[in-house]
């Protein structure tokens, strides 16, 4: 009897472990003295802002392998239920048998109708995967990205940007040393790094006490024109591979 891609179940049940470990690593590095908090006036208008500097040091390279595993489980899911789909349909895999995700659809209409032709699928499937799955960049963006973003690790490590993302209790002090009060002391930090310190113009102020910082890493991909955050992103391929699998097993009737 068909276990219902019970690989495939078991490859996102590890990715999810891999994610889990890379969240339970930021939570103990939140916890160290990473990171450094100044304070830059702005000559011209006298306003002050709160700069975040990730020291040096950070061991990307622990979290590098673990981003890799992830990704590489999740493909290998998607990989599965084609393979067994090609098996359902009375077709015969061979050691190059994939699923198909292409850069547009005509690419992967290409593929599929080949796929078709050859007897690997069935209408149903390449409806299925066309229609419904839309595996291209147009069609569906999250298992488009889990493909680059796994084809890249295969040559190179995908070595992630550590970034602030919030600090919350900072204490503010005067030239004298003195604190200050009515300031407020929680910042979010964008790309920049940067955040206005509102209320504080035309002062002259330090950072007394640093607070505590929530950290995330970044993966810049030239291709996407953006920079995505690791462990949200991951969990979003996690859930696209678990529908992608949901899908077939609902439409072939398993």
């Amino acid at each position: 009897m068909f276990d219902g891609f019970i690989g495939s179940r078991l490859k996102i049940k590890r990715a999810y472990k891999h994610v889990s470990e890379i969240a339970s690593l930021l939570q103990s590095l939140s916890e160290t003295n990473f990171y450094d908090l100044t304070v830059e006036k702005d000559a011209n208008s006298g306003e002050n802002f709160l700069r975040a500097n990730i020291k040096e040091g950070i061991p990307a390279d622990e979290y590098a392998p673990i981003l890799g595993d992830a990704l590489h489980n999740l493909r290998s899911a998607l990989d599965f239920i084609y393979y067994e789909t090609v098996f359902l349909c009375g077709g015969t895999p061979t050691k190059w048998t994939r699923f198909p995700i292409r850069d547009t659809r005509e690419e992967l209409v290409s593929h599929l109708d080949s796929a078709l032709k050859a007897k690997q699928i069935s209408i149903l499937v390449r409806s299925l995967v066309l229609d419904v799955v839309k595996p291209y960049k147009t069609g569906n963006i999250a298992l488009w990205t889990l493909d680059d973003w796994n084809i890249t690790d295969k040559h190179e490590l995908l070595v992630p940007v550590f970034k602030l993302v919030i600090v919350n209790q900072v204490g503010f002090e005067d030239e004298q040393h003195r604190a200050l009060a009515g300031l407020r002391d929680q910042f979010f930090f964008g790309e920049s790094g940067v955040a206005l310190l509102e209320g504080a113009t035309g002062m002259n102020i330090n950072v007394k006490h640093k607070g505590h910082a929530a950290i995330d890493i970044l993966i810049a991909r030239d291709i996407l024109k953006k920079i995505q955050p690791v462990v949200p992103t991951l969990r979003g391929f996690a859930e696209e591979v678990t529908k992608v699998v949901n899908v077939f097993v609902e439409a072939l009737g398993l």
